[in-house]
């Protein structure tokens, strides 16, 4: 038996129980995060008895904070990672691997809903450039890349960059160019194509980055689609985007059922 995490204390050893599971494919993984390596032994035999063809990892967190990071991932059967595919158009199949550490939306077919409904703002905008900011493992380049010229897909987690660029590989698509790096530091470091060019805000629950912020909210693109897990440093966010854009449209997802948490879609418009 492992001891559990207490966060207060900072004492045991299981801290984290991770399972992932795909629905528009087969299989999934199983990860344990822990404070320190513990005895293995027939942990995968077990984990196979309830989900059969999973893989089973484990890792470590000995940092004080739950979103410290992981280090020291072990593989110890399987491949180490899942697939998980988005359905588009009814059957136009977008397939995405996806390593522990990459963000990937939990509930696919809520996911699905919401990768369309995006899908049919880029095909309606018609851009030719696809700015996709803290775009994960590409999911909205990959899922929009027969609509545009070129995406540029920023993301600072160097797992999520791998995995996107095995998504592109995986998909056949060689439109999209993937940079590991805050989103901030790429606005400093490029400049804006305005014209013709479309910008996805994916952001984590701490929202856009105050600089990244101010530097969008002056960037001169037409069209920017912003799709929050957090209202609350969404509307932090639009209080300063909307000094130069105006809100369009906004739409609720509800990935989390029974919750209090919703996933928004935001189209904005340059004044």
């Amino acid at each position: 038996l492992l001891s559990f995490y207490d966060q207060r204390k900072h004492t045991g050893i299981l801290r984290t129980l991770m399972i992932r599971q795909s629905f528009n494919k087969k299989g999934g993984m199983i990860m344990f995060i822990s404070t320190t390596p513990f005895d293995t032994d027939g942990l995968t035999e077990i984990c196979n008895q309830i989900y059969p063809g999973f893989s089973v990892l484990t890792a470590i967190n000995d940092g004080m904070s739950d979103a410290s990071g992981i280090k020291d991932v072990r593989v110890l059967c399987g491949v180490g990672t899942m697939q998980e595919a988005i359905i588009l158009d009814g059957n136009k199949e977008i397939i995405f691997e996806i390593s522990p550490q990459s963000f990937f939306q939990t509930n696919t077919k809520t996911a699905n809903l919401m990768y369309q409904k995006v899908r049919n703002k880029v095909a309606e905008i018609k851009p030719k450039i696809l700015y996709d900011f803290y775009g994960g493992a590409g999911s909205f380049s990959l899922t929009n890349a027969d609509l545009i010229g070129k995406s540029f897909c920023v993301e600072c987690v160097p797992e999520a960059v791998e995995n996107g660029k095995k998504n592109a590989k995986l998909n056949n698509i060689n439109n999209v160019e993937f940079y590991c790096q805050t989103t901030e530091d790429y606005l400093t470091e490029h400049k804006i194509e305005a014209e013709n060019s479309l910008i996805i805000l994916d952001p984590a629950r701490a929202g856009v980055h105050p600089k990244a912020c101010k530097k969008l909210a002056d960037c001169g693109v037409k069209n920017i689609l912003y799709i929050s897990c957090n209202p609350k440093t969404l509307a932090e966010n639009l209080e300063v985007l909307t000094q130069n854009y105006t809100v369009k449209s906004a739409v609720c997802f509800d990935f989390f059922p029974n919750t209090k948490h919703i996933e928004t879609f935001v189209e904005l418009v340059l004044k």
